[in-house]
């Protein structure tokens, strides 16, 4: 029944952020005045699920403490599934970003230290999962798991600071300004909050499914 409702409540908000970023929001303009497009929108699928994604690493760095203090198996199955829907969040982050950046940039990718370290992010926790599923035996993988999910999280912060250490030449940099109008951070939250509705439901889905197995 909670499953059910969870589900149905994250996809009308999932809709309902559509509807908002596509007709509630308006026009976006920089910091200089520079238009910045329709393409722009796509800024309230791209955060969020960036966001969320960090939620997930947290949480699985945490749990991953958690199961090397006590040997749980609920742990595990907790972490397993927080890294695997936060890496799928970091997947829509990897190609929603270039589809912006393509019209505000003319080029779909740039070696900066945003998108580099994204990337060394992404590349970090798809080794972890598919160095868990090489593993057969329960309990070295739970282990093994557990204290990757402790020392990937690392990239987190890097990425997070990044523009504060390196500075950005392309990508927006996070603050007040950026989404200054109301409406634009009205429809930022909101779309967060679906997006994270959404990963509730997904990875009590995905501990459904290993307890299963």
């Amino acid at each position: 029944m909670v499953e059910r409702f969870l589900k149905f409540f994250a996809g009308v908000l999932l809709l309902t952020g559509i509807f908002l970023a596509l007709e509630y929001s308006p026009p976006f303009y920089d910091s200089d005045g520079k238009y910045l497009g329709e393409a722009f929108r796509i800024f309230f699928m791209h955060v969020p699920a960036a966001w969320n994604s960090f939620l997930c690493f947290l949480a699985a760095f945490v749990a991953g403490i958690g199961y090397l203090i006590n040997r749980k198996p609920s742990w595990d199955i907790f972490v397993a599934s927080c890294l695997e829907v936060g890496w799928v969040l970091a997947c829509l982050v990897i190609v929603s970003g270039p589809i912006w950046a393509r019209a505000a940039w003319g080029a779909y990718w740039t070696w900066e230290p945003r998108l580099t370290s994204f990337l060394v992010l992404w590349l970090v926790y798809l080794a972890g999962l598919i160095l868990r599923g090489s593993i057969e035996d329960r309990e070295t993988r739970a282990r093994f798991t557990a204290a990757y999910a402790v020392l990937a999280f690392a990239t987190v912060p890097i990425v997070v600071l990044s523009i504060h250490l390196w500075g950005a030449k392309n990508h927006p940099k996070p603050g007040p300004d950026f989404f200054g109008d109301p409406r634009i951070r009205a429809t930022l939250f909101f779309n967060t909050f679906a997006f994270l509705a959404a990963t509730v439901y997904l990875v009590g889905k995905r501990m459904k499914l290993e307890r299963s197995r």
